[in-house]
């Protein structure tokens, strides 16, 4: 899922890494929250795969963010900005350790600074369930 707000310049990268995950079988949305420049045209043009949500105003990136986790399909969700950029492998280390760690509700990806790949931005977080069902934040 990615919020987008006049992204066009920046979409490339976002969408890009989207498009060459080593994982075959996921959906990507974009939310638009009321955009005025030609980013939904552009993504419709060059990523027909991605299902795209139009706000009619702009709700800032939460409302976005919580619209796309509605509108989703799959087991799990993934938070994407517009101008972030990932490996090939990433969505999928992502879902297996998910998968082999169900007592964890999320997984967050190791975070490199974009403009100098080898410095950390974040390493990322986790949490144990605890004995009631994770509630979904965006209620």
């Amino acid at each position: 899922m990615v919020p987008n707000y006049n992204g066009i310049c920046i979409y490339l990268s976002a969408l890009g890494c989207l498009s060459s995950q080593t994982l075959a079988n996921f959906e990507v949305i974009v939310v638009d929250n009321a955009s005025t420049d030609d980013s939904v045209s552009w993504v419709r043009e060059h990523h027909p795969e991605v299902k795209i949500i139009q706000r009619a105003v702009n709700g800032g990136p939460v409302k976005s963010t919580n619209d796309g986790i509605r509108a989703s399909r799959g087991e799990y969700v993934v938070i994407l900005l517009d101008n972030d950029n990932a490996d090939a492998d990433w969505l999928a280390t992502l879902v297996a350790a998910l998968d082999e760690h169900p007592q964890y509700d999320f997984a967050i990806a190791k975070m490199l600074v974009y403009e100098e790949d080898q410095q950390l931005l974040s390493a990322g977080a986790g949490t144990r369930s605890v004995s009631q069902p994770c509630r979904p934040w965006y209620r």
